[in-house]
């Protein structure tokens, strides 16, 4: 890190490099008078930590949990195989070099659909290219699709899902109904040298780590213009419902919205990647990578961002979709109700991966699990779609949902909320049904910004007949307004905080807002009993009232 790296662009249009050279001038506005980065220069104002592989490995897992929360994270001096981009070094993908893949060919003039630049091909393809001289006459290629479920999948800091899927594989609906969807995880990517990928969030609210193996790749990672009263970056302005609305463009720094860093990755180096962050990509020299998808407990609320961003607008701003990660999710809703509400207090690799409840941030992961949860079906694009949701994948929707209700009962009954400036005491619940109600309220107004947003030329048929597309088809939208209404019939207590919220001005973020963060004080002894899965747990002789959190 803090090494310049020399690189003279080439792409098959000169628009291309006029675009380069304006995202280069929108990271060098933020170095030093000595021309270096902030993550080199001034650490504390960047938004890399950068770390050995060394360093990593001391840190807890709930250290890592934290420092993601605001920080991106680069480990260099990993241990790597010494590769060079050939037959032999491509083994890595798991593939042949035969074997036919999706290839973005970037010599193809997009015409404003850049999914007529994805053809068919294979790596042997991929390969003679760099062996075209003079290189200028050589195709640039960039190959995103080498599925790698074979590969590691061992328990990382960051990997809730990994830890999660570990920890439930004996609770019902969690058995053998599934296998962990590797292909979905592991991946490897292979590029030729000039190969681009502009502006752009990864699918369905995933974190994103990446280990270049072969030449190097120049990451740009937007980074918000506000920050916290800590010093922090503020996340929540990737919450914005406008994000990808407005002015925003594919193929611009788009810095009206954002700040630009970037890191140069070369082998020996990884990159961990919050979710939600609009990023950029530079092939500068063939590069072969291998990487993978995850889902962190301390960045759940920008997993939940990224995932709305993706359903409504996922053809403009992702490259990919994943619809295995909903059966993630779900595995998530039962791990948190699995430590959270039995007795697990001993100590265990897996408590670091359960949200903190000792402090407002951690009971807002926990809300946004459950959002997730309880929209799961209102966010699915099969729900528009006939036949699209198996019978199997309802019922486990909701499963996941009562584990969610449940969780947030037995919160309610162990934890008070307070105001942080007077330390009066609020409604736990009805802060929570206020959260969900602005969320719906917002991704409401959401569905018809999107709709309105002339400028948006899409593939309708890839988006109605599409198995696997994450976009909502916008001329759905009455159709969501549906599934919303559908979801919340008969919850009383969402439809009086949603009621309530009719008057109150446009709801434009899909965050909480930082003035309304409360105090978290465990109680002395519960409130109420509490039950599991409709049983009820006699931890006082009160028989509970259910009517803040009714089954479906």
């Amino acid at each position: 890190m803090g090494v310049k790296t020399a690189f003279i662009p080439s792409f098959h249009r000169q628009s291309d490099i006029d675009q380069f050279y304006s995202f280069i001038g929108g990271i060098e506005k933020h170095y030093d008078s000595k021309g270096m980065p902030p993550h080199v220069a001034d650490p504390g104002r960047s938004v890399l930590a950068v770390m050995t592989q060394t360093q990593y490995d001391e840190l807890s897992d709930r250290d890592i949990q934290d420092l993601l929360r605001c920080k991106n994270i680069v480990i260099t001096e990993r241990r790597v195989r010494q590769l060079a981009f050939d037959e032999k070094g491509l083994e890595v993908l798991n593939t042949t070099m035969e074997a036919v893949t999706t290839i973005q060919d970037q010599s193809i003039d997009e015409s404003e659909n850049y999914n007529l630049r994805c053809v068919q091909g294979t790596l042997q393809q991929v390969l003679e290219c760099t062996k075209i001289h003079p290189p200028s006459k050589a195709k640039i290629l960039n190959a995103l699709s080498f599925p790698m479920g074979e590969s590691d999948l061992q328990p990382d800091k960051c990997f809730t899902e990994i830890h999660a899927w570990a920890a439930t594989k004996e609770l019902p609906y969690c058995k053998t109904i599934h296998s962990l969807p590797g292909d979905d995880l592991r991946w490897g990517l292979a590029a030729t040298a000039g190969a681009l990928h502009w502006t752009h969030i990864d699918a369905e609210g995933f974190g994103t780590f990446i280990d270049v193996l072969v030449g190097c790749k120049l990451w740009l990672l937007a980074r918000p213009k506000a920050t916290t009263e800590k010093g922090d970056f503020d996340f929540k302005e990737f919450a914005d419902i406008n994000l990808f609305l407005d002015d925003y463009k594919f193929e611009d720094p788009n810095s009206e919205k954002w700040d630009l860093e970037a890191v140069v990755l070369s082998p020996g180096s990884r990159l961990i990647m919050r979710p939600n962050t609009p990023h950029i990509v530079f092939t500068l020299e063939h590069a072969i990578c291998t990487g993978g998808h995850f889902y962190a407990t301390s960045t759940l609320q920008d997993t939940l961002y990224a995932l709305e961003h993706n359903f409504f607008l996922g053809h403009l701003i992702t490259n990919t979709d994943h619809i295995p990660s909903r059966l993630l999710l779900r595995r998530l809703a039962h791990f948190f109700h699995k430590w959270l509400t039995g007795s697990h207090a001993y100590v265990s690799r897996y408590n670091s991966h359960v949200p903190d409840l000792a402090h407002f941030k951690g009971v807002l992961d926990l809300f946004a699990l459950s959002t997730m949860i309880e929209l799961m079906n209102v966010l699915h694009p099969g729900t528009y779609r006939g036949n699209g949701l198996s019978c199997l994948e309802r019922d486990e929707c909701a499963v996941a949902r009562g584990k969610c209700r449940d969780m947030l009962q037995w919160f309610f009954t162990r934890y008070d909320l307070f105001e942080a400036g007077d330390n009066s005491l609020v409604d736990g619940p009805t802060i929570y049904w206020e959260y969900l109600a602005r969320h719906v309220k917002a991704l409401l107004l959401y569905a018809e910004g999107a709709q309105n947003q002339q400028n948006i030329d899409r593939d309708q048929k890839d988006i109605e007949d599409g198995e696997n597309t994450t976009t909502l088809n916008l001329q759905q939208v009455p159709g969501f307004q549906g599934q919303v209404d559908r979801c919340f019939e008969g919850v009383k207590p969402f439809q009086k905080a949603f009621d309530s919220l009719k008057q109150a001005d446009t709801i434009g973020s899909l965050a909480w807002p930082r003035n309304r963060y409360y105090v978290v004080c465990p109680m002395n002894k519960p409130t109420a009993a509490y039950r599991t899965c409709g049983k009820l747990l006699p931890l006082t002789r009160c028989v509970p009232s259910l009517t803040s959190f009714p089954g479906r």
